[in-house]
């Protein structure tokens, strides 16, 4: 399987805000040989590093619904590979016991039994060092296994703190990535709130339909009641995904669920539409970001990952600096 997210040259100038052009003199002055397919150029991780040069703050991000199906393991893919692309190295990590985005990145669960999971690490059985499975130049990923279905148990038996849980579990490690993006299960319990507890923000896909909304208010309810218990904060943001203009719901009761959490500074003003092109390249055992030819949902999770990694922002600090 070719894995390998890749960034168009096209793509990185609408990221800089210059023609393609411009983009070939920068390669030029900074001695950066773009990679070709067919007469597309492109870049990969490292190339795009050199280019962007972005210094990233690092972040931790989990995505997070209790329905399932709304895209929650797409979203995941998605912003890990489009960060990488924009210089970052990332770790997906799977935190779903139907190990969705391990398979998807080719990993059976025979193939993750070689390397501790997160309930063997929450067991003490391994170091995160091992669990981590180097995949392309910007991405690695720690994989699932069926047996982390049994967390919530391990997690009561053993009376853990789940606020320092994946602080400690992940400290080794954490210095090594610009960015961290949690799979989490559909389903709440103990193990989606110690990662709520870890991460910096958690995103929640909406989809433009009566229980994407419904899941979306009882996270939100959940996330309260994880702030009052341990009196931190949680953060989240929800964007609105597999969106169509003929759906039903989309005019009403979608934009205002969408439009509300915007404007309490809880969503992204992004749209990321339904597309048969993700479908596709799953089949194929890749996401759109192997591909260079134009595609407007990849756009779509381009410009939603500029969001959550503030790519605006960095990149002016950069010029500026």
């Amino acid at each position: 399987m070719e894995y390998e997210p890749k960034l168009s040259l096209q793509d990185a100038g609408t990221l800089l805000g210059i023609s393609r052009q411009a983009v070939h003199k920068r390669l030029k002055k900074k001695n950066i040989k773009s990679h070709q397919s067919g007469r597309t150029g492109f870049l990969t991780h490292n190339l795009a590093k050199q280019l962007f040069g972005l210094q990233f703050q690092k972040k931790k991000v989990a995505v997070q619904h209790i329905k399932g199906g709304v895209g929650k393991t797409t979203t995941s893919d998605y912003v890990g590979d489009c960060t990488s692309i924009m210089g970052a190295k990332v770790l997906k990590v799977d935190a779903d016991f139907q190990m969705n985005l391990s398979i998807r990145h080719g990993i059976s669960n025979d193939k993750a039994n070689q390397v501790p999971v997160l309930i063997d690490l929450i067991h003490g059985n391994g170091s995160i060092e091992e669990s981590i499975i180097p995949f392309s130049e910007g991405v690695d990923i720690l994989p699932s296994r069926f047996e982390n279905a049994t967390i919530d148990s391990a997690l009561t038996e053993k009376n853990l703190d789940l606020s320092t849980l994946f602080h400690k579990i992940f400290a080794p490690i954490e210095k090594n990535y610009d960015l961290i993006i949690i799979d989490c299960p559909a389903m709440l319990g103990k193990l989606v709130t110690a990662i709520s507890l870890y991460v910096d923000m958690v995103v929640c896909p909406l989809n433009p339909e009566e229980y994407s909304i419904q899941g979306l208010e009882t996270l939100k309810t959940e996330l309260r009641n994880i702030e009052h218990n341990y009196g931190r904060a949680v953060e989240h943001k929800t964007y609105l995904n597999k969106f169509e203009n003929n759906t039903i719901l989309s005019n009403a009761t979608v934009s205002t669920t969408i439009t509300t959490e915007i404007n309490q500074g809880h969503g992204y003003d992004v749209v990321v539409r339904s597309s048969q092109e993700i479908a596709n390249a799953l089949a194929e055992r890749k996401t759109l970001f192997n591909y260079v030819k134009k595609s407007g949902v990849r756009d779509d999770f381009l410009n939603l990952t500029k969001k959550i990694v503030d790519f605006d922002k960095l990149l002016q600090q950069t010029e500026t600096s």
